[in-house]
């Protein structure tokens, strides 16, 4: 439902970025791999033609990857840890949807070149 909103136009966007980002918070929020598919389709929609519609593309990539990992760092263990063994009860805590699983894993791969892409862009702004 929110990945379409994205491609909007950057004049349009602009109005509900600030809103839709918070929309995707909340969901990422609820079940951290809703975040693979919201990173996935920015991936998808990501703008070639204007510079700041992929700065804001990109600084919302951030707040997301962000988002991922500090809900992976605050989450609590649940009583029937004890019965786990040390691996598994690590792996239950980190729940590192980029590290545990292949499609976390691809797609931690595309936001890195995107990233190396955006680095080496001739566009001042968006190679900050």
């Amino acid at each position: 439902v929110l990945i379409p909103l994205h491609k909007a136009n950057s004049r349009k966007i602009h109005k509900f970025h600030e809103t839709l980002l918070a929309c995707c918070i909340q969901f990422i929020l609820k079940d951290l791999s809703i975040g693979l598919d919201i990173l996935s389709g920015l991936l998808k929609y990501w703008p070639f033609q204007s510079a700041a519609k992929s700065d804001m593309f990109l600084k919302e990539i951030v707040i997301i990857v962000n988002t991922m990992m500090t809900d992976i760092d605050t989450m609590m263990p649940d009583d029937d840890d004890e019965q786990l063994d040390d691996e598994e009860r690590r792996q239950k805590r980190e729940k590192n949807v980029f590290k545990y699983t292949p499609r976390g894993q691809l797609i931690a791969t595309q936001i890195i070149d995107k990233l190396i892409a955006c680095m080496t862009s001739d566009n001042h702004c968006l190679a900050e």
